[in-house]
């Protein structure tokens, strides 16, 4: 039996929001997770990046939807040889000419190691330490309530516990970070 390739990829640009310019053109197979996460994603962007949206904000664009990963790969590098690198005379901060994304990676044991190394003995500073335990303390003691069953929970743990939710996921969409598709809300 032949297998079939489900169209599940998409291509989106990030604009400034001062000039409307496009400056970031990515890819994502993310159809697992809805409203489009890697697009929106803030984290694990280079420093150019996150300088733009310092500065001016930014807005998504949804470019092309349903296409194969391998579409989607080919639309990436095409706009990004439209647009160029900064490095290369052009307006994206994109590092790389795009098309070859991150699908499916994983670290060798190798890279694991020399990752795990270059990690040991770095310890958080004193003010790094405090916002995380008052972050921590913050959440832990959050009233969340179910709108549709009128339950209220002590805090985000108990009602990720109760519904058989993650929790680190439930305090995202409590917080505001992810699409809150749940009947809770923090009181």
């Amino acid at each position: 039996m032949e297998q079939v390739i489900k169209p599940t990829a998409y291509v989106y640009q990030h604009r400034r929001l001062d000039t409307n310019d496009v400056f970031y053109v990515g890819i994502s197979d993310d159809h697992t997770r809805s409203n489009y996460y890697r697009a929106y994603r803030k984290s694990g962007k280079n420093k150019w990046w996150k300088s733009i949206v310092r500065k001016a904000g930014y807005k998504v664009e949804i470019l092309q939807t349903n296409l194969t990963w391998i579409e989607a790969c080919k639309l990436e590098q095409h706009l990004i040889s439209i647009y160029k690198k900064v490095s290369d005379g052009g307006v994206l901060i994109n590092l790389t000419v795009g098309g070859e994304g991150a699908k499916g990676y994983k670290h060798s044991t190798t890279a694991k190691t020399k990752i795990s190394k270059a990690h040991q003995g770095k310890k958080h500073s004193e003010d790094t330490l405090k916002k995380m335990s008052i972050s921590r303390l913050g959440m832990e003691r959050t009233l969340v309530l179910d709108n549709c069953t009128g339950v209220y929970f002590n805090n985000i743990r108990e009602a990720a516990d109760a519904y058989n939710i993650n929790y680190f996921s439930l305090a995202q969409r409590l917080k505001g970070s992810r699409k809150n598709k749940t009947n809770l809300v923090i009181i």
